[in-house]
């Protein structure tokens, strides 16, 4: 007779972490970092007990600063403090020659690939917004690591749904450099969308629009057939944005529940996970996109007609 065979892991392996994936919402002016624990969706704190980190990295003759670190700097240091780099990122000197003369932070050379100056450690130096990025995507590594203590190198990040080909690839590139492998790249509207239908008991069939009005674009939405409208991006907080999407859609639309700047990254991870886990979140979710990119309208510099 056979003896049994050990299911246990091996001396080695037993009491080690699990491999955990994490969620990053790349917003424009904010991050956002979550990860699946044991079938729930956590968002984790940085170092100062924030949920959301700000999207700048500053350099200074000591040292780079990334996120809330460096924010009592950056008014004095302002042309050594880059900010808004997803709205730079897979884009041409052309694009955002306009973008760099409005913004108070270091002008931008160009050049076959073009890059911000900046002066670090008494030294001018070139940087791509890419490796600003990496940097970026990097903290969010540090701090899911930080919070779970175990390391972290598998990520699901959200993009606008605008995004072309050239810059998903450079926040994969971005990802890639901060030591993360990208298992996925979701949409924004598409995460936030999923984060509202976790843990909600759908009685009757609904549709539901996700008005994503974040720091850099606005999607534009048809409000006919609409049924509950979900904000998310931190612009949503602001009282006439609210005031003119109620006259919209009216004030019984507008659905509040989420938060508007952590909706994105808490739908990410599930999305792309949850169903091969075999755990399931949410009701039967169907989600589709309104409108195709390139009818997109954005507020900021890189506006689309539609």
């Amino acid at each position: 007779m056979m003896p049994p065979v050990d299911s246990a892991p091996p001396p080695e392996e037993r009491g080690r972490p699990k491999p955990v994936v994490i969620g990053i919402n790349f917003g424009t002016s904010k991050c956002c970092v979550v990860a699946v624990r044991d079938g729930r969706v956590d968002v984790l704190e940085n170092k100062l007990g924030q949920r959301t980190t700000p999207s700048c990295v500053a350099f200074n003759s000591q040292q780079r600063l990334v996120g809330s670190d460096d924010l009592d700097q950056a008014v004095e240091n302002g042309a050594n403090t880059v900010h808004a780099v997803k709205r730079l990122l897979g884009r041409t000197y052309d694009e955002v020659k306009d973008f760099s003369s409005s913004c108070q932070f270091q002008p931008m050379r160009k050049s076959p690939k073009f890059e911000y100056v900046v002066h670090y450690k008494n030294h001018d130096q070139k940087l791509r917004p890419v490796q600003v990025a990496a940097m970026l995507l990097g903290k969010m590594k540090d701090i899911a690591e930080s919070s779970l203590g175990c390391p972290v190198d598998r990520a699901v990040i959200s993009v606008p749904a605008s995004f072309g080909n050239s810059q998903r690839l450079a926040v994969k590139y971005a990802a890639q450099v901060a030591g993360l492998e990208v298992l996925r790249l979701i949409n924004e509207t598409t995460a936030a969308g999923v984060a509202f239908a976790d843990n909600r008991t759908v009685k009757t069939p609904a549709v539901i629009a996700v008005v994503d009005f974040g720091d850099g674009k606005l999607k534009s939405l048809t409000k006919d057939e609409i049924d509950k409208v979900v904000l998310v991006g931190g612009s949503t907080r602001v009282p006439l944005v609210r005031a003119v999407l109620e006259e919209y859609f009216s004030p019984g639309k507008l659905d509040q529940t989420v938060n508007q700047e952590e909706a994105v990254a808490h739908g990410a991870p599930p999305y792309r996970l949850l169903p091969s886990m075999g755990v399931q979140l949410w009701a039967p979710l169907q989600i589709y996109r309104i409108l195709p990119p390139k009818f997109a309208t954005w507020v900021g510099f890189f506006a689309q007609p539609i």
